[in-house]
């Protein structure tokens, strides 16, 4: 009967022993799965409100304004953003066309001397 009862406290100790380890390894993942979605330390993100605010501005014409006028303000819109791509574009386009420190393009001369041509 002893003996019996020996082996239920050496049990019951596994129990408890094994309970306080899960416990322990649960806290470890729950703080390593909560620095993991913060991004990193000490790191702000600052998120446009000016699109958000649009998009709730649209949603409120969509229901307050007519129809035609609803398509010439979309029209406009849309008239807008192309000539802004293209300014973009253009600027773009102009500042790498203008820049003397651009290394010279070596592969040309390569292709002539593989071509027999002097380079």
């Amino acid at each position: 009967m002893d003996f019996i009862l020996d082996i239920a406290a050496f049990l019951l100790q596994a129990i408890i022993l094994l309970g306080v380890f899960l416990i322990a390894f649960a806290g470890v993942m729950a703080i390593s799965q909560r620095r993991r979605g913060a991004g990193e330390e000490g790191s702000v993100e600052a998120c446009s409100l000016n699109e958000r605010f649009e998009l709730q501005q649209e949603a409120i014409r969509s229901v307050a304004e007519d129809p035609v006028a609803l398509k010439a303000r979309e029209k406009h819109r849309k008239k807008e953003k192309k000539q802004k791509h293209k300014a973009a574009k253009q600027a773009l386009k102009t500042r790498d066309g203008n820049e003397p420190d651009a290394p010279p393009c070596v592969c040309a001369g390569l292709r002539r001397r593989h071509a027999g041509q002097p380079g």
